[in-house]
């Protein structure tokens, strides 16, 4: 029995490479060799992917927090392109009944300091975003040992959210990207503050604006309802003149949105598109509109409130007289995080009549 070193990190997907690992192996249950830990820098689905090679042949991947920690750990202590460490390969059950190769590899992912992330994207530059972070007035607080791995960029707003309604205790911190799992939880000296308000339906506007490999700073400011009207009449006030300008959609959108029912939906089933106000409305990397789909009987069956890019291209086009053909094109059977994906498309038709004021 292979004893050398830990092996404490595992390499996922090796069952997509089976063929490969019975040749490095000869078809034997176990051996040690040497493998090369490779990020992949074009890596059209995941940017933070790091393949494993072994003599040549890619056997796997790092799950993504580990590679998240590696690239950190790259950046950190200054690695190069790939780095070379020990690896166990042995014939188990641990990912099928019958059996199969499995890989672990012997490296350290524990981080020496809390180095600050590099890729902090363009909002350090942003004047508006430095203009959040200058003011006096909100909360600034720290979460360590953040589960962070899907954060990738300073800037990025999270959501607040009060897990126990009847006896609120704890306000966690989630982000789009990663909905199954909260980044942290916020400290317990602004708790009673922040679930007062959110208990009010008043917004909020709460963005990360420090980012370490292992922790994040976050920044809430909290809203009174005179405050919220008034930054959302001037964000749309600012979208007038993009909403308004010439435009012509030239291919129909395909999207998914979420339905608490699937009840009396069908395939090919047409709906109608009502926009609204949004009333999850929280600043300029928020959207001031929503767009509801209504069935045949107008009873509204979905929203989309968090693609701000679907939802100006359809204001645009109502905005240069285009009128909307929607279909059903098919609904699931598992339930989401919000609801069954109901999958639409949408064409356009020209309208024949005087283009549409803005509001």
């Amino acid at each position: 029995m292979i004893t050398n070193g830990p092996f404490n990190v595992i390499v996922v997907g090796v069952s997509f490479y089976q063929a490969a690992l019975g040749k490095i192996t000869g078809m034997k249950r176990e051996m040690l060799a040497q493998a090369q830990i490779v990020p992949e820098q074009n890596n059209v689905h995941d940017s933070d992917a790091v393949r494993i090679e072994i003599e040549g042949k890619k056997v796997g991947y790092l799950s993504r927090e580990n590679a998240f920690k590696w690239r950190g750990k790259m950046t950190s202590e200054g690695f190069s392109y790939a780095v070379t460490c020990p690896a166990k390969i042995r014939w188990d059950r641990v990912y099928t009944e019958e059996g199969s190769y499995g890989v672990w590899l012997d490296i350290d992912l524990t981080l020496s300091d809390n180095i600050p992330v590099v890729n902090a994207n363009n909002n350090l530059q942003d004047t508006e975003f430095q203009e959040f972070v200058n003011r006096l007035d909100g909360f600034v607080f720290s979460v360590g040992e953040a589960h962070i791995q899907d954060v990738t960029y300073i800037g990025m707003p999270v959501n607040l959210w009060i897990p126990n309604k009847k006896n609120p205790e704890d306000v966690y911190i989630y982000h789009r990207s990663c909905p199954a799992r909260s980044i942290g939880i916020v400290p317990f000296k602004y708790s009673d503050t922040i679930i007062s308000h959110l208990q009010s339906s008043m917004n909020y506007d709460a963005r990360i604006i420090e980012l370490t490999y292992t922790s994040c700073k976050i920044k809430c400011k909290l809203f009174t309802k005179e405050e919220d009207e008034r930054r959302r009449e001037q964000h749309k006030a600012s979208l007038k003149k993009e909403l308004t300008k010439l435009y012509k959609p030239r291919i129909p959108i395909k999207l998914t949105i979420p339905v608490k029912k699937k009840k009396g939906i069908k395939v090919d089933n047409k709906l109608t598109i009502e926009f609204e106000d949004s009333q999850s409305y929280s600043g300029p990397n928020s959207y001031p509109y929503q767009v509801k789909f209504l069935n045949q009987s107008d009873d509204t069956i979905g929203i989309l409130d968090n693609n701000k890019s679907i939802i100006q291209r359809l204001l645009k086009a109502y905005y240069n007289s285009y009128n909307f053909d929607v279909k059903v094109l098919g609904i699931g059977g598992k339930r989401i995080w919000k609801g069954y994906p109901l999958e639409l498309i949408i064409t356009f038709k020209i309208r024949h009549f005087t283009r549409a004021m803005y509001p």
